[in-house]
């Protein structure tokens, strides 16, 4: 009778064990496979961009709903666009509004495909108040700097083929302009006087 209470009491432990074991297995996969899939992080594909907008008598636009289109255009102010996309928002007391460019609804080009070396690019701001005078254009400014980790995407592509070989050197320039003459001199000793 001992015997076969203590065989029972055996098997549910043994069979305790097994469940908590398989438990434990499937969290320790479902963890592996959360922190793989979800760990891999990358920089975000944008850049922050904040405004204070103003009426043209000097008062702000505040808690008001207004559509903007955030236009990237390359070598100068009137140059072709390369990327563009909507955003909906609404300014806060101050009259402030916040756009991450590359998260708006794009209508045009690719905000990851842009060659941020090939610049320079101005940013154009275009809002619809919303209020009957449909798109006007707010504002333009140049990107002086581009976010370090969009240009090190650059950089990381360029990085893994390596240096070549140093180019044979090439012919010598020509010579270059004669500099403006100097200042006079102090003048010298006198000589020795001549024989008679």
């Amino acid at each position: 009778m001992f015997y076969l209470k203590l065989k029972k009491l055996l098997k549910h432990i043994k069979n305790t064990i097994m469940t908590k074991h398989i438990f434990y297995t499937k969290i320790l996969t479902f963890t592996f496979f959360f922190i793989s899939y979800f760990g891999y992080s990358q920089a975000p594909e944008g850049i922050n961009y904040q405004a204070v907008l103003r009426k043209s008598n000097g008062q702000l636009w505040s808690n008001y709903e207004l559509i903007s289109i955030v236009e990237i255009v390359q070598g100068n102010i009137s140059g072709p666009p390369v990327y563009r996309e909507k955003h909906t928002s609404v300014t806060n007391g101050q009259g402030i509004v916040n756009y991450v460019i590359g998260g708006g609804v794009p209508n045009f080009g690719s905000f990851e495909s842009i060659d941020w070396n090939v610049g320079p690019y101005y940013l154009k701001l275009n809002i619809d108040f919303m209020n009957g005078e449909g798109l006007q254009l707010y504002g333009i400014q140049q990107l002086l700097s581009v976010p370090y980790a969009l240009h090190a995407k650059v950089a990381d592509s360029i990085a893994g083929g390596g240096s070549g070989q140093q180019g044979p050197i090439g012919p010598p320039g020509a010579d270059g302009q004669d500099g403006a003459p100097g200042l006079p001199g102090a003048d010298g000793q006198d000589g020795a006087d001549g024989q008679p």
